[in-house]
């Protein structure tokens, strides 16, 4: 089995090992190749995790921000149409209605101009 010389390039810990570059326990003076110790690894990969979280809660937080700013405009138009609907006649079949309601307001257009005089719409 040939022995190589191991050290971490984060903490420096030196250590002898296989081919298969699995490091020894015990540590020696003269390392010739680098890697990753697990202990450094796993830190790396700790403040990996927290900076993509850091990163992410303030995008989630302002995607949130305006998916509610999108509520209120979209409850604020269908409190227009809830009122629109409440001031005209009921759809006979359907109550409130949306094919009626454009119709009726279709046909109070149509009589505005009868009455007015204006003929140019038609």
């Amino acid at each position: 089995m040939t022995t190589f010389w191991w050290y971490c390039e984060k903490c420096q810990d030196q250590y002898a090992g296989d081919g298969e570059g699995k490091p020894t326990s015990f540590p020696l003076n003269r390392p010739s190749k680098k890697y990753i110790c697990g202990k450094c690894s796993s830190q790396e990969e700790k403040a990996t995790e927290n900076i993509k979280s850091q990163t992410a809660l303030p995008l989630a937080q302002e995607r949130i921000r305006k998916l509610e700013e999108e509520v209120k405009v979209t409850d604020k138009l269908l409190q227009e149409r809830d009122r629109l609907l409440e001031a005209i006649p009921k759809c006979p079949a359907h109550g409130l209605c949306i094919p009626h309601a454009v119709e009726w307001v279709n046909q109070v257009k149509t009589l505005a101009r009868i009455i007015v005089g204006d003929h140019k719409g038609e």
